[in-house]
């Protein structure tokens, strides 16, 4: 998870908006980051919870991270939290992604992105199908702030750590478009139930 590049952001669209504004300071420290790498890590290397082994009734919550590499007129990394429920009864997925951080080449929290994303989806036995849609906000290196909608598709599935499907592992695809246009290069997230 989470292959960095430095993080520049490139808005020449605003320029002509004449704003000045500064970044919001990340909310996320470099070890931070490490520890959410190396539990994206771990989930990712946990076995595939059988389909038959899915409950049929119940809800969990689950949280954790989405996280990875982004170019486009925003270059490097990012990282937020995630945060769902599963319906096992429905087979609904919702929550959100928030506290959405920038991440420099060198692994450090460059600034946090106004906004949040609604994820919504659905599982099929083991497998998870989601999507991450919302506004987010970011300045640019002049101080010139812009806003872009994403629309992140989420895939996955339930894995098995301490007991059955009791956290969930997948990649993203995807972008954000409008003021400036971000798009996933190498991206992933996990969760595990609360």
């Amino acid at each position: 998870m989470l292959p960095i590049r430095k993080s520049v952001i490139a808005i020449p669209v605003l320029a002509t908006l004449g704003a000045c504004a500064n970044p919001t300071p990340p909310t996320i420290t470099a070890d931070q980051l490490t520890d959410i790498q190396n539990e994206s890590s771990r989930v990712s290397a946990l076995s595939a919870s059988a389909p038959a082994s899915i409950p049929t009734s119940g809800a969990v919550d689950y949280s954790g991270h989405i996280g990875g590499e982004i170019d486009g007129d925003v270059t490097g990394g990012f990282v937020g939290d995630l945060t769902v429920t599963a319906d096992f009864g429905t087979n609904a997925i919702t929550g959100d992604v928030t506290n959405i951080n920038l991440i420099d080449e060198d692994g450090n929290p460059d600034q946090l992105l106004g906004g949040s994303l609604d994820v919504t989806g659905a599982h099929t036995g083991a497998d998870i199908t989601m999507t991450a849609q919302g506004s987010v906000t970011a300045v640019d290196d002049d101080g010139f702030r812009g806003s872009s909608d994403v629309d992140f598709e989420l895939n996955g599935g339930f894995v098995d750590d301490t007991g059955t499907a009791d956290a969930m592992y997948g990649t993203i695809t995807g972008s954000a478009d409008g003021d400036f246009y971000i798009g996933v290069v190498d991206a992933d997230f996990y969760a595990v139930s609360q």
